[in-house]
């Protein structure tokens, strides 16, 4: 699972720092972002800044090696559950096509969902005195799902 959030913290890094160095680019090969409506150069790079935050937060809160900082990471994360709660929100009151809410779903939704699910799990973990090493290993072994 750490493994998994610290691929997450390297995407919304990068996808943040392409909304701002490539702000252009960014809105003209991101699925959906051109339907939003005309482009906003400066929008684009404010929502650009809030995931550069929040996945510079989440590397740093698992780059440690032995303790995952999780208020770190929870802090870090609060933009992308707005941000996939706001998705979620549009798809029940604003009647997408199909498409559109696979595209959601995949791209915003699923991705904040799984670790959200795993920072729950390591929390609940911390929480019931085990060790990191014993938290990074069952979560490296089990994964999402709890299974071996």
């Amino acid at each position: 699972m750490i493994i998994y959030l610290k691929q997450c913290a390297l995407f919304y890094l990068l996808n943040g720092l392409a909304m701002i160095v490539l702000p252009e680019l960014w809105y003209q090969y991101t699925p959906g972002a051109a339907d939003t409506g005309p482009f906003n150069l400066h929008f684009v790079r404010d929502i650009g800044i809030a995931f550069t935050v929040s996945g510079a937060g989440l590397w740093v809160a698992f780059s440690q090696r032995e303790t995952p900082n999780l208020p770190l990471a929870w802090l870090a994360i609060a933009f992308l559950v707005g941000h996939s709660i706001l998705h979620q929100v549009e798809m029940i009151t604003m009647t997408p096509s199909a498409q559109e809410i696979a595209r959601d779903f995949t791209l915003i939704v699923l991705p904040v969902l799984i670790a959200v699910v795993g920072l729950v799990r390591l929390s609940s973990a911390d929480a019931g005195g085990r060790s990191n090493q014993q938290i990074r290993s069952e979560t490296v072994v089990r994964g999402v799902g709890g299974r071996k």
